[in-house]
């Protein structure tokens, strides 16, 4: 589910170490939808090795384009000062 992500981010010069925020928009938000995406999203963040996770916002909605079940916005810096 996140691979694409993987490679957006990668064609942005950055990787999922950098995502700072992250919108996602689910079509059938049930607590059971949720814990479904929130355990592939956690092993997704836990995979960066970075302690930090990324502020996130959960959005339930009514329809997404092109029949999507789920859609994901990020933000990652693309450039970052390691001193």
């Amino acid at each position: 589910m996140l691979e694409k992500l993987d490679n957006v981010l990668k064609e942005a010069g950055t990787d999922r170490k950098h995502v700072v925020y992250v919108q996602v928009f689910v079509k059938d938000f049930t607590d059971e939808k949720f814990k479904e995406f929130n355990d592939v999203y956690v092993k997704f963040l836990d995979e960066r090795g970075v302690d930090i996770k990324p502020a996130r916002v959960f959005i339930g909605v009514a329809d997404l384009p092109v029949g999507a079940n789920v859609e994901i916005t990020a933000i990652a810096e693309t450039s970052y000062y390691e001193g």
